[in-house]
């Protein structure tokens, strides 16, 4: 099966009768004739599916289902709008539901779900979000929702939170927008279901409401992707870090990076908008062997500095770096992913805009460095590390561990090397 991309249209390849499908990570969106049916996969068994965790490692995946319904008597026809250029094909299963040419959209939409009201679902940094959006005369007060297979729900000061068995999904006060004016917009809970609650608006002309989801997003990646570490600026950007196993991670045109270095594993850095609507930069970093950042910060600038650990001697270092050879180790295994060369330690600087590599340089010695061997006694433990910028131009400070008795030290509080 080709990796699925956007809203991808159910031409008979699925058997059952929903319309749409999008994959967000693990997790998926069914649209069907009703409601919107969220399936979210529990956090615990994604962790250790990535890593192959042996202590909690299970070949049962969990899975909460809950719906969306909304209470009208039309039957909702979704549409797809902006399609991919590239139609799917499916080949899995039985060959009854083997089709080609399968069509998938940015966005759909389902019109009239009550009288001048049309719900348009789209995708949003890696996930989805969706819109009302009321034609001039319509009457807000039609929308009403009600959600089943939740553990409860409810509407606590400007937030929705809706409560899983695996935890609970916050959605922040709702924004209202007619041309350039916002109107204010609150959650309400009427016998059951959900509604909005609106300030003073003009009844001739059109209306748009759009819920916002509290920032958590998957990147949107085809191929197995893991999360390290993440930090923020000072216009509260996120910036996610971690690694992808292969090609096919969302770069962006102009980024440091936009291509697969080798190996297993890239380390992999995205940066959204402070509200998670927006993917502002997306790279790789590394070489052609084993490359994982441990930590992250931001300056004054909006400049972003990784620790990190890399086995690659091709790593992307910087002509005037502090250390440009790569000096490796005896190969070593971490987490069942093994360094055939040894590790160096990695400090890297990209700029605010993501399409300079501003410095980068090896820190290390003779041994491996920046990997836990023996001293493992929680989740991760093997790859750990801390990095802090000093603002207004001040020192950059890092901590991690180390196998190198030559480990290069300038007036060490010790000169004794311990082992790890």
């Amino acid at each position: 099966m080709v990796a699925q991309q956007g809203f991808v249209h159910n031409e008979g390849q699925w058997k059952e009768s929903f319309s749409f499908k999008i994959q967000i990570g693990p997790n998926s969106l069914f649209l069907t004739p009703d409601s919107l049916v969220v399936a979210v996969l529990d956090p615990a068994d994604f962790h250790s599916e990535h890593i192959g965790e042996h202590h909690h490692y299970s070949d049962t995946l969990h899975y909460h289902h809950f719906s969306m319904v909304f209470k009208s008597s039309q039957t909702m026809h979704w549409m797809g709008e902006e399609p991919y250029d590239v139609p799917l094909s499916y080949f899995v299963g039985k060959q009854d539901f083997w089709r080609s040419g399968v069509q998938s959209f940015h966005k759909v939409r389902a019109r009239n779900v009550y009288p001048g009201i049309d719900l348009v679902v789209y995708e949003a940094a890696g996930g989805f979000k969706f819109d009302w959006e009321l034609a001039a005369g319509a009457d807000p007060e039609q929308i009403s929702i009600a959600y089943h297979g939740l553990d409860g729900w409810q509407v606590k000061g400007k937030e929705l939170v809706l409560q899983t068995r695996f935890g609970p999904l916050v959605e922040e006060m709702p924004y209202a927008l007619q041309k350039e004016h916002t109107v204010r917009a609150r959650y309400k809970e009427t016998n059951g279901y959900l509604g909005y609650d609106l300030g003073r608006f003009r009844r001739d002309e059109p209306l748009t409401i759009d819920p916002i989801y509290i920032f958590s997003t998957y990147t949107g990646s085809s191929v197995d992707n893991f999360g390290y570490t993440a930090t923020f600026d000072d216009s509260s950007n996120a910036i996610g870090g971690g690694i992808a196993f292969g090609a096919g991670y969302p770069t962006t045109l102009g980024a440091v990076d936009i291509s697969f270095n080798g190996g297993l594993f890239d380390v992999a850095i995205s940066k959204f908008s402070s509200d998670g609507s927006q993917l502002l930069w997306s790279t790789y970093l590394g070489g052609s062997n084993l490359d994982q950042p441990y930590s992250m910060d931001c300056d004054e600038n909006g400049n972003v500095y990784i620790l990190g650990s890399t086995g690659s001697d091709d790593f992307g270092v910087t002509a005037t770096a502090y250390d440009t050879s790569f000096a490796g180790g005896a190969s070593i295994t971490a987490e069942y992913y093994t360094f055939n060369q040894g590790t160096d330690l990695f400090v890297s600087k990209i700029n605010a805009a993501g399409n300079q590599l501003v410095g980068s340089t090896y820190i290390g010695g003779a041994g491996s460095d920046g990997i836990n061997d023996s001293l493992r006694f929680n989740y991760g433990d093997s790859f750990r590390g801390e990095i802090e910028v000093q603002r207004n131009g001040g020192a950059v400070y890092f901590v991690s561990s180390t196998f190198s008795s030559s480990y290069p030290t300038i007036v060490p509080a010790t000169s004794h090397q311990g082992g790890q």
